[in-house]
């Protein structure tokens, strides 16, 4: 066997540790006078899909370039194409983990090039985590029965849950809504019928299970089930609205706007659910109203607010500048539903 040439350094695309000292040191400043200055950013790009791409050549360069002329890039390009997840203002999906720990942490974590499949392959890592795990347990003042692993998305996880418990209604409840702000609603329907089967008084259950009736055109069914919720929840003004949807995209208008005009004849009117309102405002086709609402719905930073770029309900307003402007507003990117 004839000998491999030896390579250096520079051929494996690595630089000397003095040059690589420096890119750290300036990396570190790049990345704190970021977090200092996220607060100015625009929340969400103003973008069109392939606009940032057409910014860096078709072509792969053929040598590299030079630290300066990345970090000068990922600044004029990257940084303006960016939904930055840590801007104060936004407000999707999930909370912000871009906390300074972190941030070391994952710096931590780089060089030591973790791949923690099994004990075997990062003893430290695996033991650290099934430690930090039960410190969560005992923060958390669970019992000992009780362990688990870091999942690296939430619909792992429900797949996961409902392998290892099946017939766990809450997981059942969420594996339907993920599907059906996937618009899988036959999916979601089955997730929702599993559930009820379990516990026919859920009431999350019912309700999830009435909005993917609506979606589906069985508008008798959906009506049925937004009653039960409602009989469950003791009166519901948020599921009310949910039916007044109902009815609206049925057809049927005036018992829409009837239960419209008796929620807001209630004493709480602080209290209203704005944000399916604001859908069933959009389904009589009265989309001045439903923007109204919706930035109603901001101000009180709604929590359903996560859901507006998948929410089938606001498909008629989605072409309208007022709803774009609430989108970028709340933080979410211009997008439809998510599949899975």
């Amino acid at each position: 066997m004839k000998d491999r040439p030896s390579q250096s350094r520079d051929d494996l695309g690595d630089v000397p540790p003095d040059e690589f000292r420096q890119q750290l040191h300036q990396l570190a400043d790049w990345i704190a006078d970021y977090r200092e200055r996220i607060g100015e950013l625009r929340v969400a790009p103003d973008a069109k899909p392939g606009a940032i791409r057409a910014q860096f050549p078709a072509q792969p360069p053929e040598e590299g370039e030079s630290f300066e002329k990345i970090i000068a890039d990922i600044d004029r390009v990257i940084v303006p194409g960016m939904v930055h997840w840590g801007h104060p203002m936004f407000l999707g999906y999930f909370g912000w983990t871009t906390t300074a720990p972190g941030i070391l942490g994952e710096i931590i974590t780089a060089p030591l090039n973790v791949n923690a499949m099994t004990w075997r392959t990062s003893p430290a890592a695996t033991e650290l985590e099934t430690l930090i795990i039960d410190w969560l347990r005992q923060w958390l003042l669970l019992s000992n029965d009780f362990d688990g692993v870091v999942y690296d998305t939430a619909s792992v996880a429900i797949m996961h849950a409902l392998e290892i418990d099946p017939v766990s209604i809450i997981t059942l409840v969420w594996a339907g809504v993920t599907s059906h702000l996937a618009h899988q609603f036959d999916d979601a329907i089955k997730h929702y019928q599993s559930a009820l089967e379990l516990d026919p008084h859920f009431v999350w259950a019912h309700m999830y299970m009435a909005q993917a009736l609506e979606q589906t055109g069985n508008f008798k069914g959906a009506l049925r089930e937004f009653e039960t919720t409602i009989q469950l929840a003791g009166g519901s003004n948020c599921v009310k609205a949910m039916k007044a949807h109902a009815h609206a995209v049925a057809g049927d208008k005036s018992s829409a706007r009837d239960i419209l005009n008796g929620l807001k004849r209630t004493r709480s009117r602080k209290c209203l659910p704005s944000y399916d309102i604001a859908a069933t405002y959009a389904a009589l086709g009265e989309s001045n109203q439903a923007v109204e609402w919706l930035n109603r719905a901001c101000g009180e930073r709604n929590m359903k607010l996560f859901t507006l770029t998948q929410d089938p309900r606001f498909d008629p307003l989605r072409h309208r500048p007022e709803f774009m402007q609430i989108v970028e507003h709340v933080g979410l990117p211009q997008s439809g539903p998510t599949r899975v």
